[in-house]
């Protein structure tokens, strides 16, 4: 469990900043979009944009990818 968490860190750390933020805030500290946007300084479709880049970001990721292999054994 630790070194799945450390690899999704580990690839997080290369999503650009805002990207990252924003992610953090909804999966991590469970905002919804609205949170997020208000937290951010930004709209709601803003927010929900930018969450939706940084989670296709993470998919295309190889650590992330070899990381969803590795569970489905």
């Amino acid at each position: 469990m630790l070194e799945r968490r450390s690899t999704l860190y580990r690839a997080m750390e290369k999503l650009p900043d805002r990207e990252r933020d924003a992610l953090v805030l909804w999966l991590f500290e469970e905002k919804d979009s609205g949170e997020v946007a208000k937290a951010m300084d930004m709209g709601r479709r803003g927010a929900r944009s930018l969450i939706a880049r940084a989670v296709s970001r993470l998919r295309g990721m190889e650590e992330i990818q070899q990381l969803a292999m590795d569970w489905m054994v």
